[in-house]
């Protein structure tokens, strides 16, 4: 049995939205579950269906491509289709499986599409870290860093906290900025992998060094040398972990 990948087209173009469609008939493995002509469209598509694979136009009316991947709850691969090369780096930067600059050839069409089979991406070659495994360990979440947009591991990440309309997601020493709220994140990425110790802060369990208990208190020392206050609402989550 041949194993499917759901496939959504986003482009604004009708005549790159037909050569895909003509391009893909040569793989039945890429299932077109959706076509979308513009990001808003995407952004509620993608979410819905969680495809595989998305061939993604740039510049487009409503979110461009890039604002597309922001809004996502799970990343897929991408492959990048678009008239203009200024875009490539940036396309590089979130590990895209290719850049089809237009108007392409079939044979261009053809090695992204071996290259998607082959788990590679722009950056490595290696599997993409758009893929995400249903392990909730290995779950992504795409924050900015200066003009790049990096994706960060779950695993990786410290604690969480919310900043306003923003989040600080403290990992390696630091903290990135990410404009999901605090909510946004523990339903879309986190429910599984992080424990909620103020209604503002979620913690890795794996990144707790110790718990320190007092009188109607606890605290918690994380692997970065943070010090966190667990909320009494939350204390009771604490009770049968042994650390």
């Amino acid at each position: 049995m041949i194993k499917k990948y759901q496939t959504i087209i986003v482009d604004d173009e009708a005549p790159a939205r037909r050569l895909l469609l003509e391009y893909l008939q040569a793989y039945p493995e890429l299932e077109v579950v959706a076509i979308c002509e513009n990001g808003n469209d995407a952004v509620e598509k993608i979410n819905q269906l969680s495809p595989g694979l998305v061939f993604l136009d740039i510049q487009m009316p409503g979110y461009d491509g890039f604002s597309v991947l922001h809004q996502l709850h799970t990343i897929p691969s991408v492959i990048f289709t678009t008239a203009y090369d200024a875009f490539a780096l940036k396309a590089f930067d979130v590990n895209a499986v290719d850049y089809l600059f237009k108007p392409y050839s079939k044979q261009r069409f053809d090695a992204a599409i071996n290259k998607f089979f082959q788990g590679g991406s722009l950056s490595t070659g290696m599997p993409g870290l758009f893929q995400q495994s249903k392990k909730s360990s290995e779950e992504k979440i795409l924050v900015e860093d200066g003009k790049k947009w990096i994706p960060l591991s779950a695993k990786d990440v410290v604690m969480i906290q919310a900043a306003g309309d923003f989040t600080r997601i403290y990992i390696s020493g630091r903290f990135y900025l990410s404009n999901k709220s605090l909510t946004w994140i523990e339903k879309a990425f986190m429910a599984n992998t992080f424990i909620k110790i103020h209604r503002s802060t979620l913690v890795n369990p794996n990144a707790i060094r110790s718990i320190q208990r007092f009188a109607g208190s606890m605290t918690l020392t994380l692997i970065d040398g943070s010090i966190v206050k667990v909320s009494r609402r939350y204390m009771a989550v604490f009770k049968k972990m042994k650390i």
